[in-house]
Protein backbone atom coordinates (compact mmCIF):
# COMPACT_ATOMS: atom_id res chain seq x y z
CA UNK A 1 0.00 0.00 0.00
CA UNK A 2 2.81 2.41 0.85
CA UNK A 3 4.48 1.59 -2.46
CA UNK A 4 1.29 2.38 -4.39
CA UNK A 5 0.85 5.67 -2.53
CA UNK A 6 4.46 6.64 -3.22
CA UNK A 7 4.04 5.80 -6.91
CA UNK A 8 0.88 7.90 -7.18
CA UNK A 9 2.65 10.82 -5.53
CA UNK A 10 5.63 10.51 -7.86
CA UNK A 11 3.37 10.26 -10.90
CA UNK A 12 1.41 13.35 -9.82
CA UNK A 13 4.55 15.41 -9.33
CA UNK A 14 6.06 14.18 -12.60
CA UNK A 15 2.84 15.03 -14.46
CA UNK A 16 2.78 18.54 -13.05
CA UNK A 17 6.42 19.13 -13.93
CA UNK A 18 5.88 17.77 -17.44
CA UNK A 19 3.20 20.37 -18.19
CA UNK A 20 5.97 22.94 -18.53
CA UNK A 21 7.23 21.11 -21.65
CA UNK A 22 4.19 19.30 -23.08
CA UNK A 23 0.49 20.07 -23.28
CA UNK A 24 -2.11 17.89 -21.57
CA UNK A 25 -2.99 15.87 -24.66
CA UNK A 26 0.65 14.95 -25.28
CA UNK A 27 1.03 13.84 -21.67
CA UNK A 28 -2.09 11.67 -21.98
CA UNK A 29 -0.71 10.07 -25.16
CA UNK A 30 2.61 9.27 -23.48
CA UNK A 31 0.82 7.79 -20.46
CA UNK A 32 -1.34 5.61 -22.72
CA UNK A 33 1.66 4.30 -24.65
CA UNK A 34 3.61 3.59 -21.46
CA UNK A 35 0.60 1.79 -20.00
CA UNK A 36 0.36 -0.39 -23.09
CA UNK A 37 4.06 -1.32 -22.80
CA UNK A 38 3.63 -2.13 -19.12
CA UNK A 39 0.52 -4.26 -19.71
CA UNK A 40 1.76 -5.96 -22.89
CA UNK A 41 3.43 -8.92 -21.07
CA UNK A 42 0.19 -9.58 -19.18
CA UNK A 43 -1.82 -9.39 -22.40
CA UNK A 44 0.51 -11.87 -24.10
CA UNK A 45 0.44 -14.21 -21.11
CA UNK A 46 -3.38 -14.35 -21.23
CA UNK A 47 -3.89 -15.11 -24.91
CA UNK A 48 -2.87 -11.87 -26.59
CA UNK A 49 -5.10 -9.32 -28.24
CA UNK A 50 -7.17 -12.08 -29.88
CA UNK A 51 -8.49 -13.03 -26.42
CA UNK A 52 -9.89 -9.51 -26.05
CA UNK A 53 -11.77 -9.59 -29.34
CA UNK A 54 -15.47 -8.87 -28.94
CA UNK A 55 -18.40 -10.25 -30.88
CA UNK A 56 -20.38 -7.01 -30.35
CA UNK A 57 -18.17 -4.12 -31.54
CA UNK A 58 -21.12 -1.87 -32.46
CA UNK A 59 -22.63 -2.18 -28.99
CA UNK A 60 -19.31 -1.19 -27.42
CA UNK A 61 -18.94 1.74 -29.79
CA UNK A 62 -22.49 2.92 -29.07
CA UNK A 63 -21.98 2.65 -25.32
CA UNK A 64 -18.74 4.63 -25.51
CA UNK A 65 -20.39 7.33 -27.61
CA UNK A 66 -23.28 7.62 -25.15
CA UNK A 67 -20.86 7.86 -22.23
CA UNK A 68 -18.75 10.49 -23.99
CA UNK A 69 -21.84 12.54 -24.81
CA UNK A 70 -23.21 12.26 -21.27
CA UNK A 71 -19.81 13.19 -19.85
CA UNK A 72 -19.61 16.31 -22.01
CA UNK A 73 -23.09 17.45 -20.95
CA UNK A 74 -22.35 17.75 -17.27
CA UNK A 75 -20.19 20.47 -15.75
CA UNK A 76 -16.55 19.48 -15.80
CA UNK A 77 -17.09 16.65 -18.26
CA UNK A 78 -14.85 15.95 -21.25
CA UNK A 79 -13.87 19.59 -21.40
CA UNK A 80 -12.14 19.38 -18.02
CA UNK A 81 -8.88 18.50 -19.82
CA UNK A 82 -9.27 21.58 -21.99
CA UNK A 83 -9.88 23.78 -18.96
CA UNK A 84 -6.96 22.24 -17.11
CA UNK A 85 -4.76 23.20 -20.04
CA UNK A 86 -6.14 26.75 -20.08
CA UNK A 87 -5.79 27.15 -16.32
CA UNK A 88 -2.06 26.52 -16.63
CA UNK A 89 -1.60 29.45 -19.03
CA UNK A 90 0.25 31.94 -16.88
CA UNK A 91 0.16 34.71 -19.51
CA UNK A 92 -3.64 34.84 -19.68
CA UNK A 93 -3.65 34.55 -23.48
CA UNK A 94 -6.64 32.20 -23.51
CA UNK A 95 -10.22 33.12 -22.76
CA UNK A 96 -12.98 30.79 -21.68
Amino acid sequence: MAGWLALMLIMTIAGRETTHELNVFQIMEVRSILSLFILYPLICANGGFAAMKTSRPLQHLGRNLIHAHADSDRPGGVDRIHHADLDRDSCGRFSR
